[in-house]
């Protein structure tokens, strides 16, 4: 969803669509891993000319820093949810 937002965002030139979408993506970043899994999935003939739904097939990376959040971010919720309240 926030990778929609940015993209509609940068489309219609709207830089506070664009903030929000990054804002989301820190939030819950699970659309990051989700277009990293995707991207290493699909066969490199879609991926190269990008053809396909948005959702589904991503010509684009995140960002090495978003996968360390993305990471951070899982391994935090996963000792919380350990920790006895």
């Amino acid at each position: 969803m926030s990778r929609l937002v940015e993209q509609a965002g940068a489309m219609t030139g709207n830089r506070a669509a664009g903030d929000i979408g990054t804002a989301i993506s820190l939030i819950s970043p699970t659309d990051a891993l989700w277009r990293l899994a995707a991207f290493h999935l699909q066969p490199a003939i879609p991926r190269d000319l990008q053809f396909g739904a948005a959702f589904i097939v991503t010509g684009t990376l995140p960002t090495a820093a978003m996968i360390w959040w993305a990471v951070a971010f899982m391994l935090a919720i996963r000792l919380f949810d350990r920790r006895a309240l």
